[in-house]
């Protein structure tokens, strides 16, 4: 078996936000850095204050806006996200489906900063989906933990907290484009 590698590193991102309209912000940033061969080089967490939370994102998320008192805006804190990124240079970001950008993008236009991430990002989630329809697994709704679920694949962390998500989407990448078992990958 051939063994599969990117043509540049990968950043995993998952974000948790404050809701789901137009409006929403980010309250909380994870991520995943993989090498070439989808090995894990890094990782990045951090909690952003882009509060009011709205009921029905905390009832998911379990953030509250007293876990994001103290904690910096994006104007204050995406430095340090950029700069994490800037040292994993060339990469690509990889996404659990085009939400995670739909509410990066605005973030960074609302505070007068041009994107700063390379090109598209990759739809992991998409990769994901097409391995479990070929094993005979639709699923009409395909959340992170419903993938792990269809896979074999024990979910670690808390459910819907971004640093745990973008673990286990990386995880489920690795195993979408391996071709090997899941119990296999560790």
């Amino acid at each position: 078996m051939s063994r599969f590698t990117m043509p540049v590193k990968s950043i995993v991102l998952d974000l948790e936000t404050s809701g789901g309209g137009r409006d929403a912000r980010i309250v909380e940033v994870g991520a995943v850095a993989l090498d070439e061969e989808l090995e894990e080089i890094g990782e990045f967490e951090m909690m952003v204050d882009g509060r009011p939370m709205e009921p029905a994102a905390s009832a998911v998320n379990n953030i509250t806006d007293a876990m994001l008192v103290g904690k910096p805006l994006w104007a204050e804190c995406y430095r340090k996200w950029v700069s994490w990124c800037d040292q994993f240079k060339p990469y690509v970001l990889c996404t659990w489906s085009d939400f995670d950008t739909s509410i990066l993008r605005p973030e960074y236009e609302r505070i007068g900063i041009r994107y700063p991430h390379p090109g598209h990002a990759w739809d992991v989630k998409t990769v994901v989906w097409y391995e479990c329809i070929k094993l005979g697994y639709p699923s009409r709704t395909f959340p992170v933990d419903r993938a792990c679920e269809l896979l074999n694949v024990p979910f670690v962390g808390q459910k819907h907290r971004a640093l745990p998500d973008a673990r286990m989407e990386a995880k489920l990448f690795k195993i979408a484009v391996s071709k090997k078992p899941a119990e296999q990958m560790w």
